[in-house]
């Protein structure tokens, strides 16, 4: 059966097969435009927090990876900000006993309180944010953009 009915029906599948395609072809258009290019696509993130909603916390989580290299398993350590903020070091507390691990954590404050009894008790110091103007230890292990590490010695 060639006759006309057949080739109607053929030219009918070729022309829904063509809208079909389309639509494939526009949809793939935008979930590439969707994609984050600027991010690097074929670049894995330096962080967990790099393309998420709490990119804040990538520069934190640099400078305890950081520490984490530096510091001794067992010490002691204290986190704080610069400025000083207690909420902020709240936070910076929590996240130092999860990427610090085998290593004792002293709170610089806690539930947004300072804590500077616990605080002062700590053989290392990391400091979130730029350099402290007053040092808070006696030796500067690391110093890079998101923050400083120190060591103080015990008289």
């Amino acid at each position: 059966m060639t006759g006309p009915d057949n080739s109607r029906t053929r030219a009918r599948e070729a022309a829904h097969l063509a809208i079909l395609l389309a639509g494939a072809a526009i949809l793939l258009g935008l979930s590439i435009e969707s994609l984050p290019w600027r991010n690097g696509l074929l670049r894995a993130p330096s962080t967990p927090f790099d393309n998420s909603l709490a990119s804040a916390l990538a520069s934190d989580f640099r400078l305890f990876a950081e520490a984490d290299a530096i510091l001794p398993l067992g010490v002691s350590v204290t986190t704080i900000s610069e400025p000083r903020d207690p909420g902020r070091e709240t936070s910076l507390h929590r996240a130092a006993i999860a990427l610090l691990p085998r290593r004792k954590i002293y709170p610089a404050a806690l539930w947004s309180l300072a804590t500077p009894n616990l605080e002062e008790q700590a053989a290392y110091i990391v400091v979130a944010g730029r350099k402290p103007s007053q040092a808070p230890g006696d030796l500067l292990l690391l110093e890079m953009p998101s923050g400083t590490i120190w060591k103080r010695r015990r008289g």
